[in-house]
């Protein structure tokens, strides 16, 4: 992960959201060992007009989340986490409480639906936009 943090601003620049998850690729590819892997989910907001482009390499999809509205799955091709697609969108909660407080729900579901102990660390974002 360090090496990741360290090669994705450089990789970045001049590149689309895809090509710069290519050559992060290429990259790990020369460097890590045969059953060594890297999950991510590397994302672009352009605020000005709200657009947001998206890769994914092992993660599920991401969801849209409206206010009284289901979960819309932004469909990223790539492999998915053992939790599986519907199950997740299944556990998550509906909104209306703030950002910190939805994301303890979604980990306090998720930790129920799983195993007590972490065997890897979590991470959930939540972007909100206000118009």
């Amino acid at each position: 992960m360090a090496s990741v943090k360290a090669a994705l601003p450089l990789l970045a620049t001049r590149r689309t959201v895809d090509e710069t998850l290519v050559a992060l690729n290429e990259k790990l590819c020369d460097e890590l060992e045969q059953r060594q892997f890297v999950a991510l989910a590397y994302a672009r907001y352009e605020a000005y007009g709200g657009e947001l482009l998206l890769a994914n390499a092992g993660f599920p999809d991401p969801y849209l989340l409206r206010r009284d509205a289901k979960p819309e799955p932004l469909s990223v091709e790539g492999p998915r986490m053992p939790l599986g697609y519907d199950a997740l969108a299944e556990l998550l909660p509906p909104l209306g409480s703030e950002p910190g407080v939805w994301l303890d729900e979604l980990f306090a579901r998720v930790r129920r639906m799983t195993t007590s102990e972490l065997a890897d660390d979590w991470t959930a974002l939540l972007l909100e936009r206000r118009s």
